[in-house]
């Protein structure tokens, strides 16, 4: 927006400006940054609303493993629990992967 007033000021068409267009462009300059930090926030707070319920599916998961494999937990039933909890923590860490490029605050 800035750009644009500049190249439109220092040009012949420039004098034809009124005087409320600086205005504008020191409003919207000094308004957006705020708004788009307001909204990062906004998407961090419901991300980590959203991380804190995948922890309590994921505790509970383990939880569920930990309790299936009883007292004497036979070779077998070790290697399944072992499996299901490294598909999730590999289901975890894609999602957090998946995550960080969706909020990159700098794009190419």
């Amino acid at each position: 927006m800035f750009a644009l007033y500049l190249a439109v000021h220092f040009t012949p068409f420039g004098h034809r400006l009124p005087a409320w267009t600086a205005g504008v462009v020191s409003l919207v300059g000094t308004t957006m940054p705020a708004i788009s930090a307001s909204t990062m926030a906004l998407d961090a707070k419901l991300e980590f609303q959203e991380q804190s319920a995948r922890s309590r599916t994921i505790a509970h998961t383990l939880e569920a493993l930990a309790h299936a494999l009883g007292g004497r937990p036979t070779f077998d039933g070790m290697r399944h629990a072992a499996r299901v909890a490294m598909r999730l923590h590999i289901a975890e860490a894609n999602h957090w992967r998946e995550g960080s490029n969706r909020r990159r605050l700098f794009r190419p």
